[in-house]
């Protein structure tokens, strides 16, 4: 029985590539520059005999709590998918319940949640606040993207903000759905075949605010998997002057590497 767990809120840059079931996948983590700050960033991991789920959180800077309510967030689908199995419909009242707990820190914490869960070949993929997730085919093609939950998100969608100058838009900042939120809003996708080379990145937006999703899909859309993965952690792995934006972040590479 394949089994695999895993959890990270590290202060200090971890990143693992590791194979499980048909899947390739890598992981990075890494507070931002600011000494005196914590990691609001968490990811997460669970698979067990080839199905598995993994996911990002990004605690909200400006409320109170926000490593915890990621923490919060990234443990509790963590360890629904661990006690319960891989069920779609029951996760999205986990999600419900996860808010609640939130919710009963009373202090206004925040935080974002995008993940992705593979069952039987399939992929589902769930996202609150402006975590994001890239799913390509073997040429780089997107198959989909969820929408971040804020006003640039949806200027984007709408057509009415081009994607690279988003990357500078002074409102990026602002979310307008977190878990925490009285009122919970979410996106899922319907199942989508993982085919053999499809290529999955799951990211903050300490990912997303640097890298626009062309140069992303470029990336990650084909190639060797290590040297691909490699270059997605350039200039996070020391203290880089090119980055737009000094921020936690944590992201998922995955790549369908064998068809059985």
């Amino acid at each position: 029985m394949e089994t695999k767990s895993l959890f990270s809120q590290s202060d200090e840059p971890e990143k693992e590539i590791f194979d499980f079931g048909s899947y390739r996948i890598g992981y990075f983590i890494k507070k931002n520059l600011e000494k005196s700050a914590e990691n609001e960033d968490s990811l997460f991991f669970y698979g067990k005999n080839g199905q598995w789920v993994c996911g990002v959180s990004d605690g909200v800077g400006g409320h109170p709590r926000g490593r915890e309510a990621s923490r919060i967030s990234s443990e509790g689908v963590r360890s629904f998918f661990e006690s319960k199995g891989f069920d779609h419909q029951i996760f999205l009242a986990n999600l419900e319940a996860i808010n609640d707990e939130i919710r009963a820190l009373k202090v206004g914490a925040k935080t974002t949640t995008t993940c992705a869960l593979v069952k039987e070949d399939k992929i589902r993929l769930y996202s609150i606040g402006d975590s994001e997730a890239l799913l390509c085919n073997t040429r780089g093609q997107l198959l989909y993207s969820n929408i971040p939950q804020s006003p640039v998100g949806y200027g984007v969608e709408a057509g009415l903000l081009d994607k690279k100058e988003a990357l500078d838009d002074p409102d990026r900042h602002i979310v307008n759905h977190l878990l925490g939120d009285e009122v919970l809003r979410f996106e899922a996708s319907s199942s989508i075949d993982f085919k053999k080379g499809y290529s999955l990145l799951v990211g903050s937006d300490g990912l997303f605010d640097n890298f626009h999703h062309d140069a992303l899909l470029k990336i990650i859309g084909g190639g060797n998997f290590e040297e691909s993965f490699e270059k997605l952690c350039q200039g996070f792995d020391s203290e880089a002057e090119e980055m737009r934006k000094d921020d936690d972040i944590s992201f998922f590479f995955i790549r369908r590497v064998r068809s059985e």
